[in-house]
């Protein structure tokens, strides 16, 4: 059975149960990465220093976990039945959820820089993933990048002098890409060239201050081209409005560290959320469900499906 908050004026249902450290050696640390799979109807999401993959059946209620080599930083479907793409600290890795087969691509674009990890990223709507890169040290800024690798598994920079690479989003036509890096504390937009997957025209959208929202960090869209935003170190899930530039709803949380939030559901109208005990073993969120899965149930509006990456895997995997 499971447990039922009343957050505000919004049931939370708690999917996933984090664990404190010191009460088991195998707990959620840093939970993000939360990716509805539309056509198998499962949650994917990850716990990046646990080094694990996690995919998660609604209608059914079951878990299956998987350990990875190095720590992920986000995960997409492929056009592979069962088949996963996680970018993790050294690259590019395929992971089999039926199987538990990871297999490693080989492709590193930041091979020369052994301090970067992989964090956050999705596929655009052609199937290129677009994934950034951070520091081992959240702290230090300024030396990860963004890359998009495409169907041919080419791998493009598309921005550089990144601190924390974070949400990431398209509009529904496509020709808007919004963008979070994290220590930016905002949002900015570029036009997106569909054909070639390249960006211009930055734009900031929106600017937070940081006592009063924490840290701007996952980032989903929904139908109406409206942004939701989990914020680190503020506890909340807020909605924005990009084109009047304003606020329109939040979710309050009984925890700190609010990581990513993906819709997903049969009518893409459930709200999953994502959240960690902590960033570093210094500095960790005591609340009781620190690390948990969270879910709110017909939010009242609909998400959009997410994009498999548009690589061939099988040819690739041969």
């Amino acid at each position: 059975m499971s447990t039922v908050l009343r957050c505000d004026n919004k049931e939370v249902e708690v999917v996933h149960r984090g664990c404190q450290p010191n009460q088991s050696d195998d707990y959620i640390q840093l939970g993000e990465g939360s990716l509805w799979d539309n056509e198998a109807q499962i949650l994917y999401w990850i716990d990046i220093t646990g080094q694990k993959l996690f995919v998660y059946d609604p209608i059914v209620n079951e878990e299956k976990c998987i350990r990875l080599p190095q720590p992920p930083g986000t995960v997409v479907q492929t056009k592979e039945k069962g088949i996963v793409l996680v970018p993790c600290a050294n690259g590019y890795y395929f992971v089999n959820t039926l199987t538990s087969e990871v297999s490693y691509t080989g492709i590193d674009p930041e091979s020369h820089l052994p301090n970067n990890r992989f964090n956050d990223g999705k596929c655009d709507p052609r199937g290129r993933l677009v994934a950034g890169t951070m520091h081992v040290d959240a702290k230090t800024k300024h030396t990860g990048a963004l890359y998009s690798l495409n169907e041919k598994y080419n791998v493009t920079k598309l921005l550089d002098r990144v601190s924390i690479s974070n949400g990431i989003v398209w509009s529904k036509d496509g020709h808007c890409m919004y963008y979070i890096d994290t220590f930016e504390y905002n949002v900015v937009s570029y036009d997106y060239n569909l054909n070639d997957g390249t960006i211009s025209n930055r734009r900031v959208i929106f600017e937070f201050e940081e006592s009063k929202y924490g840290s701007p960090d996952g980032m989903t869209i929904d139908e109406n081209d409206n942004l939701w935003i989990a914020f680190w170190n503020g506890s909340k899930v807020r909605q924005f409005d990009p084109r009047q530039q304003k606020e329109l709803s939040e979710i309050n949380l009984p925890v700190r560290f609010v990581t990513s939030c993906a819709f997903g559901g049969s009518d893409l109208n459930d709200l999953y959320i994502t959240c960690a005990a902590s960033e570093n073993k210094k500095d960790f969120d005591f609340a009781p469900l620190a690390g948990s899965l969270f879910v709110v149930k017909n939010i009242g509006v609909r998400g959009v499906p997410s994009v498999p990456f548009a690589g061939d895997v099988k040819s690739f995997l041969k």
